[in-house]
């Protein structure tokens, strides 16, 4: 049977991946394997003895490694799904909450924290620096925020897609019943990411032949934030 492409709604895309989902941190690879490792050691350092919001916390994967060093944790996902998978995790200091990562507004607490990994790439582009300007509002004064995704590899995660006259890109995946999806998905540069970030404090950019990641402090004076 000939595959169809079907445009799709991320929500449910990962609603229905979500007893699959941590697969993709097991695969046979040692240059990925090693770069994750990397990855999880910086934002433990990074996140260490902050109160931290995640969004899209998804199964719990890297929840795990900020509760192991966090003050505390609000883990939150648009997903019942997924959190349902997270919960079972032996985790403390942790609160899960179902919630829309575009309504930070909504989400209680007071956090000097923030993480979100393998989230911002399915962020259109033209609605990334309203994203980051409505985040920084809600966070406190020189709060510590490490984002990180996967970095552009041709050949991997699926057909990649321009579309013409779209700032955004796409990745096409075929399920396990021959459906191809065709998920957003956003590739950055260091001189975006620079361009982005420009009035943000001790900013560091590491972009590896696999993943990126990015960590930085929000202004000390909410003056300075964009």
């Amino acid at each position: 049977m000939q595959n169809r492409i079907v445009a799709t709604d991320l929500v449910q895309y990962y609603r229905d991946r979500a007893p699959e989902y941590e697969a993709i941190y097991f695969r046979p690879d040692a240059e990925r394997l090693f770069q994750l490792e990397e990855l999880a050691r910086a934002l433990r350092l990074w996140l260490a003895g902050r109160d931290v919001l995640e969004i899209a916390a998804g199964t719990g994967w890297w929840t795990v490694h900020a509760a192991a060093v966090a003050r505390s944790l609000t883990a939150t996902d648009i997903n019942e799904e997924t959190l349902a998978i997270a919960r079972l995790k032996p985790l403390e200091k942790v609160r899960f909450l179902v919630a829309d990562a575009n309504k930070l507004d909504e989400i209680p607490g007071r956090f000097d924290g923030f993480l979100a990994c393998f989230w911002l790439s399915h962020v259109s582009r033209s609605e990334l620096p309203s994203f980051l300007h409505r985040l920084h509002g809600r966070l406190e004064p020189g709060s510590r925020v490490f984002m990180a995704d996967n970095a552009f590899v041709p050949d991997f995660g699926g057909r990649f897609v321009e579309e013409p006259g779209s700032a955004d890109t796409y990745r096409v995946r075929t399920d396990a019943d021959g459906v191809e999806h065709q998920v957003l998905k956003n590739y950055y540069s260091e001189d975006e990411f620079r361009n982005l970030l420009q009035r943000t404090e001790n900013l560091e950019i590491h972009i590896g032949p696999c993943y990126w990641w990015v960590m930085y402090e929000t202004p000390s004076s909410q003056s300075g934030v964009d």
